[in-house]
């Protein structure tokens, strides 16, 4: 307990994960900073185009904050866009989001199954329960998330059922993106980048 306490402080000196105000023991609760312009989830759903600069740095600040917790051993698991609090999207702003949720991945070699379907990286659905994965589960769940940044589509949204999400990433499926406008986000296409 005393590790995962330490952990804890750490946590508050990194710019881009949400500091913990208070602990309360009994009942147990977490106080934790506002963020007045809610989850990510919530900018996506909305039908307002952000910046390209804003998005990137978005993408930026969650990697950043994903980097400083593989420092210190927390495998994050949890990854989505529930999870990433929006402080800011003006462009010239100093902080646009931050993460929340990450108090229940502070070992590395974990074997359980937390997290969401669609966003689980397939060895930890493959290895649920067996065997220890470690933090390349997190890199699927990032990519997954810059899937929702840059398209602002769901994905795996043709299956009704978390069993059909997870057998369909085990099975190898991906996201697809033959049908995604991209520069209307004001990202260039692979073509556009080589000319």
């Amino acid at each position: 307990m005393r590790k995962e306490l330490n952990k804890l402080l750490r946590v508050r000196q990194h710019p881009f994960l949400t500091n913990i105000i208070n602990v309360s023991l009994c009942p147990l609760f977490l106080v934790l900073e506002l963020a007045e312009r809610g989850a990510l989830t919530e900018i996506l759903s909305s039908p307002k185009l952000l910046d390209r600069i804003v998005l990137f740095q978005t993408a930026y600040q969650v990697a950043d904050a994903l980097r400083f917790l593989h420092g210190i051993d927390v495998i994050y698991r949890d990854l989505k866009p529930e999870n990433v609090l929006v402080w800011s999207l003006e462009e010239h702003a100093d902080l646009h989001v931050k993460l929340i949720d990450f108090l229940h991945g502070f070992a590395t070699g974990l074997i359980s199954c937390a997290g969401s379907p669609g966003n689980h990286a397939p060895e930890m659905l493959e290895s649920a329960n067996k065997e220890e994965y470690t933090f390349q589960v997190d890199v699927y769940s990032y990519a997954i998330l810059l899937y929702r940044i840059i398209t602002r589509l769901i994905p795996f949204i043709g299956y009704d059922l978390g069993a059909k999400i997870n057998a369909a990433v085990i099975a190898g499926e991906r996201p697809q993106w033959k049908h995604v406008p991209v520069a209307t986000f004001g990202f260039p296409t692979l073509t556009e980048i080589m000319l």
